[in-house]
Formats: structure tokens, C-alpha cells, sequence
């Protein structure tokens, strides 16, 4: 990610939190119409914490070590849930709707494209910690 598209997510972020109950509607709202099936893994409490730590984590993206730690974190929880790559293409379209939704005329295509960015990051360093997971180094003699 550039500086300048750090500086978009830093500049939109507190936007998005502080109209993070009206974001989780829209997001759930969205994510049900795509993957209807993810209804019966959301109950209240959890579709909060999700839409929590997915603020969490866009907040420490200037702190690599800590980015990179939690999304694993999270890729590992989230394979045990049983999320595969394509359900990560459709959450992405489903946050997308609701940051244009919550952040209104704010998202211009270049803030589109910062969140995207990020977006991206971490899903393939959630995906990435997911199948490190997986793997299990062969012990040597």
C-alpha cells in the first residue's frame, strides 16, 4: 500500500467507527444476499466482533508486526470455521457496499481503491496464516 493510501484509510477510518452499528447492518444486510448461508454462522454478539475486528485491524496497519500477527490470528480461526478463498471475494463485496454506504460521497474511487488495497492485505495474510496452520514442519534427526 502507498503513504497516500495509508493516509485514505486513517482519514475515512474514524467515520467508519463511529457509525460502526449502521456499517454492520449494511454489511450483514449485503453478506446474507450473497452468501445467504453465512446467516447460520452469524448470531449477534459474533457479526459485531467480526465487524470490531475487522476495524481492529485496519486500525494497526502501520504496525506491520501487528497486523501480520492478528490477521494470522484471525486466518486460523476462520479456517476452523470453515471459510475457504472464495467466501473472502464475497465479504469483499460486502464491505465495499457498506464503506460506500456508510462513508457516502467520501468514497471516490481513489478511497475505493485504498480500502480495496487493504482489504486484500489482509485477507491474503489471513489466508496466509490459515494454511501456515496447515503445515507442519517435519521434525529433522
Amino acid at each position: 500500500m502507498t503513504p497516500e493510501q495509508l493516509d485514505l484509510i486513517s482519514q475515512t477510518l474514524p467515520d467508519i467507527q463511529a457509525h460502526a452499528d449502521g456499517f454492520s447492518a449494511e454489511f450483514y444486510a449485503r453478506c446474507f444476499i450473497l452468501f445467504p448461508e453465512s446467516r447460520e454462522l452469524v448470531s449477534g454478539d459474533l457479526g459485531r466482533a467480526l465487524i470490531d475486528e475487522f476495524l481492529r485491524l485496519a486500525s494497526s496497519v502501520n504496525d506491520l508486526d501487528a497486523f501480520v500477527a492478528r490477521a494470522h490470528e484471525l486466518g486460523v480461526m476462520h479456517r476452523g470455521w470453515g471459510a475457504s478463498r472464495e467466501h473472502y471475494d464475497t465479504i469483499e463485496e460486502a464491505l465495499s457496499c457498506a464503506l460506500e454506504a456508510t462513508l457516502g460521497d467520501r468514497y471516490d474511487e481513489p478511497t475505493a481503491h485504498a480500502w480495496h488495497r487493504l482489504y486484500r492485505l489482509m485477507a491474503e495474510t489471513m489466508l496466509e496464516g490459515s494454511a501456515g496452520a496447515a503445515f507442519v514442519a517435519p521434525r529433522r534427526s
